[in-house]
C-alpha cells in the first residue's frame, strides 16, 4: 500500500493553483500533469475507473459514491475536513452520503450540511442596543420593543461586526490532493 514514503490515499493541502480561474489555463494544465506523473490527483469528487487505480480504489471502495467499474475520489472543493467521531453517535443521522453510493453516518467519505446552533440570550437588565431597539427583561422570551428607554448597559462592538450568508471559522484557501498511485 505504500508509493514511495506516502501511503496511497493520503490527503495533503496543496498550496499551489489547480483550478482553472486560479491561474493561466496552460500553468495550470501543467501543474496539474506534473502532479499525476508523480501520483497525486485533485480531490474534486472525479469519477475514475476502478481498474485505471486498484490500490486506491480497493482502500476508498465507494465511501465517496461509485458502481460496480467505477470509485469516487473525495470533493473536498469548499469543505472543512472532519474527522469520523468514533464512538460518538450524537450527529450520525445526519451525515448523508456524498454521491449515489456513498458512505452514510458515523463512515468516512459522509457529508454534513452546515448548521448553526440553536441558542439564545437571556437579559437580566435593561439593555440599549445600537439601533434603539430596547431588550426589557421578561421571564421567558425576551420583550423587544422600539421606545428607546434609558438603560444601564449599552452594547459598543470593538470591531466591525462582520456578517455573511454563511457561518464560518476564520480560512485560508488551499487546493487538497489525494495520492493516487
Amino acid at each position: 500500500m505504500i508509493s514511495g514514503a506516502v501511503p496511497v490515499g493520503t490527503i495533503l493541502p496543496f498550496a499551489g493553483p489547480l483550478a482553472l480561474h486560479d491561474a493561466p489555463t496552460q500553468r495550470i494544465e501543467r501543474l496539474r500533469w506534473q502532479l499525476f506523473r508523480d501520483g497525486w490527483r485533485l480531490c474534486d469528487g472525479a469519477s475514475l475507473l476502478r481498474g485505471d487505480y486498484p490500490e486506491l480504489s480497493d482502500l476508498l471502495g465507494s465511501a465517496y459514491g461509485g458502481d460496480a467499474s467505477h470509485f469516487n475520489l473525495p470533493d473536498l472543493q469548499g469543505c472543512f475536513m472532519r474527522g469520523v467521531s468514533g464512538n460518538l453517535a450524537a450527529d450520525n443521522a445526519e451525515r448523508k452520503a456524498v454521491k449515489e453510493g456513498g458512505n452514510v453516518g458515523n463512515r468516512v467519505g459522509s457529508h454534513q450540511a452546515d448548521a448553526f446552533q440553536s441558542h439564545e440570550h437571556d437579559y437580566t437588565e435593561p439593555v440599549l442596543l445600537p439601533d434603539a431597539m430596547v431588550v426589557l427583561a421578561t421571564e421567558g422570551s425576551p420583550l423587544y420593543t422600539a421606545k428607546p428607554m434609558q438603560s444601564t448597559t449599552n452594547y459598543v462592538p470593538a470591531d466591525t461586526v462582520r456578517t455573511a450568508d454563511e457561518t464560518r471559522p476564520v480560512n485560508l484557501n488551499l487546493n487538497f490532493i489525494i495520492r493516487c498511485r
